[in-house]
Order: C-alpha cells, then sequence, then structure tokens
C-alpha cells in the first residue's frame, strides 16, 4: 500500500542520514588524528577537498556519459511518421 511504501520511504532515507554522518565524522576524526597540529586546519582542508573530489566523480561520469550510452528509437510508424514530418530525430 501507499502507506508501507511512504514507511519504507521515510525509514531509508532517515538510515542513510544517519549512515552518512557518522561516516563523516569517522572520516573528520581520521583527517584530525593524522593531520599535523603546526600546520593548522590547512592540512585537513587539503584532506577533505581531495576526499570530496573523489566521492564527486563518479556521478559526473555518469551524468556525463549518459547520452553516449542512451539509444534513442521511436515506437510505432505513426510516430516515426510525426517525427519526420516535424523535422525532429527518431
Amino acid at each position: 500500500s501507499k502507506a508501507t511504501f511512504a514507511a519504507f520511504l521515510v525509514a531509508s532515507v532517515l538510515l542513510h542520514e544517519v549512515a552518512s554522518s557518522t561516516m563523516f565524522v569517522s572520516q573528520m576524526a581520521f583527517f584530525a588524528h593524522v593531520s599535523d597540529p603546526a600546520m593548522g586546519g590547512t592540512y585537513m582542508t587539503l584532506l577533505n577537498t581531495i576526499s570530496n573530489l573523489g566521492s564527486k566523480w563518479p556521478n559526473m561520469a555518469s551524468l556525463y556519459l549518459m547520452d553516449p550510452l542512451t539509444k534513442r528509437q521511436c515506437l510505432g510508424v505513426t510516430s516515426a511518421v510525426e517525427a519526420f514530418r516535424n523535422g525532429e530525430e527518431c
């Protein structure tokens, strides 16, 4: 039912947020542990920037490859004829 699906969706989002926050805190604790106190927060900022770039490139790559990997086709004769008449690609 819709209520069950909504409850599952809310529970999934809450679980994701808890896991994400836990990973972020543990990652920052690790960065604080390995960084040199003499440099201040500069090294922690560098490590965090590299971590952010490393986690974002799969999103960028998948969005970039979406258009070349998409197969387009017209379904049915009438839609192909309509597309041709309108000067559109099928």
